[in-house]
């Protein structure tokens, strides 16, 4: 998969040791530090979104990174982490079954960065946000009557989005997935 080329498979083990590593140290965290820092880095995540819209740097037709120095990344990957802690932060205090306004709060907190993301456009990562933060308030024992009339409504939404939102090359990537 190389190409033969040693000095990549080097590279990529040398990746793959770090991210080992780090995932090693935060598994020695204490769950009740990523609750505290879970809304602090929502926000903070928010900000450099905001960024991105603002200061941003393009590639491929799409405004997704921000630079500092040579140093270029996508707040977006802060925000594949953060959206789900941050929800779990939210229903963590409230009683379970939660109510339908702290279920519509934690949509808030769901499609806020997922829309700010959609805008760079990066359907993929904000429709992956979306679904790992409904996992979260799936996880937290929202009624079935609130599911039910969740993807009932997504119909409509869906058609907004596919008439008025995505681009041609988006269309053509949901034709070739489902083989038409």
């Amino acid at each position: 998969a190389s190409g033969q080329d040693f000095g990549l498979v080097v590279g990529q083990s040398v990746r793959f040791l770090l991210a080992f590593t780090i995932m090693i140290v935060m598994a020695q965290i204490p769950p009740q530090h990523f609750n505290y820092w879970s809304p602090w880095l929502f926000v903070f995540g928010l900000i450099l979104l905001f960024g991105v819209l603002m200061f941003g740097s393009s590639g491929g037709g799409a405004k997704r990174w921000l630079a500092f120095g040579p140093f270029r990344f996508q707040p977006s990957e802060i925000m594949k982490l953060a959206v789900p802690m941050t929800v779990a932060w939210y229903f963590a205090n409230k009683a379970l079954p939660p109510l339908m306004r702290y279920v519509f709060v934690s949509f808030i907190i769901i499609t806020a960065p997922a829309a700010l993301i959609a805008k760079q456009p990066d359907l993929g990562t904000a429709l992956l946000i979306v679904a790992a933060g409904l996992l979260v308030v799936f996880y937290a024992g929202v009624r079935w009557r609130y599911i039910i009339l969740a993807l009932v409504s997504l119909i409509p939404v869906a058609w907004v989005m596919w008439e008025y939102i995505m681009k041609e090359y988006q269309k053509q990537r949901v034709h070739t997935y489902i083989n038409l």
